[in-house]
């Protein structure tokens, strides 16, 4: 038998540890792979992890954003200049306070959208503050007309969202009341009470996304991508940088500032105060106290505007602190004017309730006219209607802010004129678009509003234009919005909150709150 020649069993075993050689090659690839893997997974673990943290950072990063916002309006109000602030920078652009502001390891900052709407994101073309949102119309408080003064809206829609917020089940001119609603497939049940979010308002009949929020599907008041390139994604939009935003940008439903001049003190209601109260009022004497307070004895205060009706030639009886006067000499057919406060025969002491009174030839009151003298003259609230007026603009610009009609803590649903752009400002019934581009022409050139009297001075808005507003006008806000972004820089976690907040007496209350990732 012969044995194997040397060559061959080399060859043999070359052969063997070859395939050895592949197979353990072929086990560090697998293993390879396997660490690989395995190193990738706990990476994207890791990364998971991190950024599930950072994006939890983010979130109190905004909302320490809305939290320094809050201080910051209450700090203005403190100061006793809220009025300016409001109207300035302090508040509504203000990149030292609210433009990347660094805290643990991310930033945040406060934003709010451009009037234009040019903003492609929280940081591109916005401006850093917040804004009122008594610039807006109050849904929930707006008349069927003012309703339908805004853009792109008819009286159908306007009455209908009025049916839809009102207390009953009658249907107004134009509305739709229970009984449409439940005729739908599927039916709703209509609110019958206030609207709660803007984005109800979509149940309303004939109001659709596109004429609720134009372009701006989230709702955001900020230009995404998506609502920037024409229809390749929803919603369909016309890719001209521009954001149109619809109703949304001319609505709210939470507005109303605090009933109180601007250094925070109440102010001082005309429908009751005294005369001494009135007469501490700066630029108003005693005897214009007196007139006012003759004025509402005859005729009520419906606003401001009424305190330019009040006229010399009477006063509320109590001149001198209510010192009583000598009597005039009486006799018979003599007009005792409202000012005089004497004792008649009998020796009660009588003050004149009424304008004048006519003493007989006894000397006693025998008749009231009841605001007429015996010729038949008309007399205003104890004061000569056809007198010289005692309250010039000039005045009424002087104590406007510190006086009202109502006794409401808050007033409600009033429009920011400093604010407010035309579009919003036509709606408020007297106010036609000329004259409210011209309110914001005004404001322009020279300086805005100090307080509401100050629309005198705009060309075509006259007394009575002004009686008509005057109730539903201010010149500062009091309720406002706002939209803080926190950001990580390192991982790109971000975090919005949008807030409505309004100033109370001692702090700064959340009306409304929304997180967005």
């Amino acid at each position: 038998m012969r044995r194997p020649q040397p060559r061959a069993r080399t060859e043999r075993r070359r052969a063997r540890d070859a395939s050895a050689l592949v197979v353990v090659l072929w086990c560090l690839v697998v293993l390879a792979v396997v660490v690989i893997s395995t190193a990738h997974t706990a990476t994207l673990e890791t990364r998971l992890v991190k950024n599930s943290a950072d994006s939890v950072r983010a979130y109190y990063l905004a909302l320490a954003g809305v939290e320094k916002a809050k201080a910051i309006i209450y700090r203005e109000s403190e100061s006793g200049d809220l009025a300016r602030a409001s109207r300035g920078r302090a508040l509504y652009d203000n990149p030292a306070e609210f433009e990347d502001v660094e805290l643990g390891g991310g930033v945040f900052r406060v934003v709010r959208s451009p009037a234009s709407g040019t903003s492609s994101s929280a940081g591109e073309g916005a401006l850093f503050g917040v804004e009122d949102e008594e610039r807006r119309l109050n849904v929930n408080h707006a008349s069927p007309g003012e309703l339908a003064r805004l853009p792109r809206i008819d009286e159908v829609v306007a009455a209908s969202i009025v049916d839809w917020r009102d207390d009953d089940d009658e249907v107004s001119s134009n509305g739709a009341e229970a009984e449409y609603y439940e005729s739908l497939r599927p039916p709703r049940r209509i609110r019958n009470g206030p609207v709660e979010t803007l984005r109800e308002l979509l149940l309303v009949r004939g109001v659709t996304p596109q004429l609720l929020l134009g372009e701006d599907a989230d709702a955001d008041g900020f230009l995404d991508s998506e609502e920037n390139d024409g229809r390749r994604r929803t919603p369909d939009d016309d890719a001209d940088g521009r954001l149109e935003r619809g109703l949304s940008a001319y609505l709210t439903l939470e507005s109303a500032v605090p009933n109180v001049d601007v250094r925070g003190n109440d102010r001082i209601d005309i429908t009751f105060a005294t005369a001494e109260e009135l007469a501490a009022l700066d630029g108003v004497s005693r005897t214009v106290a007196d007139a006012i307070v003759a004025y509402r004895e005859r005729k009520s205060f419906d606003s401001i505007a009424d305190l330019l009706d009040v006229t010399a030639g009477g006063g509320n009886g109590e001149r001198g602190g209510g010192v009583p006067t000598a009597a005039p000499p009486r006799a018979e057919g003599v007009v005792l004017d409202a000012s005089t406060v004497g004792f008649l025969p009998g020796g009660e002491r009588t003050r004149l309730e009424s304008s004048v009174i006519v003493a007989g030839a006894a000397g006693g009151p025998v008749e009231s006219t009841g605001g007429r003298d015996p010729q038949g003259e008309a007399r205003a609230g104890g004061t000569d209607a056809n007198g010289p007026k005692l309250i010039s603009i000039d005045l009424l610009e002087r104590i406007a802010d510190s006086v009202t009609v109502s006794r409401e803590r808050t007033l409600d649903a009033v429009v920011n004129v400093n604010t407010a752009g035309w579009e919003v400002l036509a709606c408020l019934d007297g106010l036609s678009e000329d004259r409210a581009r011209a309110i914001v022409d005004y404001r322009r050139s020279s300086g805005y509003f100090e307080t509401i009297a100050g629309l005198l001075r705009v060309p075509g808005i006259t007394t009575d234009v002004f009686r008509q507003i005057a109730t539903k006008v201010t010149t500062r806000g009091g309720t406002f919005r706002v939209v803080s972004e926190g950001i990580v820089p390192s991982t790109g976690a971000r975090r919005r909150i949008e807030a409505v907040v309004r100033l109370g007496t001692f702090n700064v209350d959340t009306l409304f709150y929304r997180e967005d990732s």
